[in-house]
């Protein structure tokens, strides 16, 4: 036990000296401390120029090497990264009409034949885009069956089976949502029916 007590009386002893020689040495000279010090700190800042600050959450969160990065680098790499959109433009069957409710129930049937859509165990809602300002989560939709947010009950409800009715429906200028309705997109002309 002596022992030890001697060990660490000479370990404190060399501390001490060690720092009162350090002491003596800033004290004696401090132009050369305080400049040492400065030229440390500047080099120090030189690391700066190197930082390179990275932003994306992929790369922030997900380990570099991981599979689910190389997945995306290649998925990224095939296929363009744009939303690529289909249209169905839909033309009366008989006479020159197409508002009226037997094209506007046909366009319904073909509406939920594409969302009963299966491929590979994945349904056309698996698939479709759904835009973040989403909040009911639904596929992004561009169509006049937006006048009734693509809800066939709520266009029962509102036409009724009435050619006038439906009519009615699409002049309004916003869709039930509240959104600006996009009649130019959909028909030549602003349609307005009294």
């Amino acid at each position: 036990m002596l022992k030890w007590y001697k060990f660490a009386g000479s370990v404190e002893d060399s501390c001490g000296d060690q720092f009162e020689n350090l002491g003596r040495f800033c004290a004696t000279k401090p132009r050369s401390v305080i400049g040492a010090s400065m030229l440390f700190i500047f080099l120090s800042f030189a690391g700066f120029t190197q930082i390179n600050t990275i932003t994306d959450g992929e790369k922030l969160w997900i380990p570099i090497p991981s599979d689910a990065l190389v997945a995306k680098d290649y998925v990224q790499e095939k296929y363009e990264t744009t939303i690529r959109a289909s249209q169905l433009i839909l033309t009366p069957s008989s006479g020159s009409n197409a508002l009226n409710t037997d094209v506007f129930d046909s366009m319904w049937s073909i509406n939920k034949a594409v969302n009963q859509i299966k491929f590979k165990g994945q349904t056309y809602r698996d698939l479709c885009y759904v835009p973040l300002s989403a909040t009911d989560g639904n596929c992004s939709y561009a169509g006049v069956l937006n006048y009734w947010d693509n809800d066939y009950t709520a266009y029962v409800n509102s036409v009724g089976g009435s050619d006038t009715q439906l009519r009615t429906d699409l002049s309004a200028s916003n869709y039930p949502s509240g959104a600006e309705a996009l009649t130019r997109q959909y028909f030549a002309d602003d349609l307005t029916y009294d």
